[in-house]
């Protein structure tokens, strides 16, 4: 089954936040031509064998972008994982919270939040296609126990408000391995193919 929306298609909260977009094992997702995702808890929550796409998407306001929850070790495999000309960014305020949402800070947390994927790897970006942009958030891009390739992608203004409820804040890029399980994570950062910074305004790069 593949959901698409196309076309300046608008899923936003309307009183509240709402908890988002859960994909089943296996499902697809594609959201292009600046269709938008605001306001939820997590955007986007990838499952296994699952197929996502977004290609010159937005996504405003969200505590989570793109998530995938902890298998405690055991990596996801998708069929497709591809995120290009795609914004994640603040526009200043989130609705308030719906009933049993999961407590978060002022502002989003990250753009792209992963855990476990480890086994196959995935890009984040592409060169020919457009550019990222990752901005006014805790973190642009996070990962636990994850292989990632991060391109053409740009991260500005990631910051860490007072009031955040999350350690190591106010990072562009931020990966974790874990020692328990010798799981290591692996990053790979390069260039946006304009040439303009790749990291500018943060309080940590990587």
């Amino acid at each position: 089954v593949m959901f698409s929306l196309d076309s300046n298609t608008n899923i936003i909260g309307c009183d509240t936040m709402w908890q988002g977009i859960l994909m089943e094992p296996g499902a697809g997702i594609e959201v292009f031509n600046g269709s938008k995702i605001n306001d939820a808890n997590r955007a986007i929550q990838i499952d296994d064998e699952c197929e996502l796409y977004l290609t010159n998407a937005q996504f405003y306001d969200n505590i989570v972008g793109v998530y995938s929850e902890s298998r405690n070790g055991d990596s996801y495999r998708f069929q497709a994982f591809s995120v290009t000309g795609t914004t994640f960014d603040f526009n200043g305020s989130l609705r308030p919270d719906y009933v049993g949402q999961p407590i978060h800070g002022s502002i989003p947390n990250a753009g792209i939040n992963l855990t476990d994927v480890s086994i196959e790897g995935i890009e984040i970006g592409k060169y020919g296609a457009g550019m990222n942009s990752f901005q006014n958030m805790n973190f642009g891009v996070k990962g636990l126990r994850c292989d990632i390739n991060i391109l053409n992608s740009q991260f500005s203004n990631i910051v860490a408000p007072d009031d955040s409820i999350y350690k190591i804040v106010g990072t562009a890029i931020y990966m974790e391995g874990d020692l328990q399980q010798s799981i290591p994570s692996n990053l790979r950062v390069l260039p946006v193919g304009s040439g303009v910074n790749t990291i500018s305004n943060c309080e940590r790069g990587v």
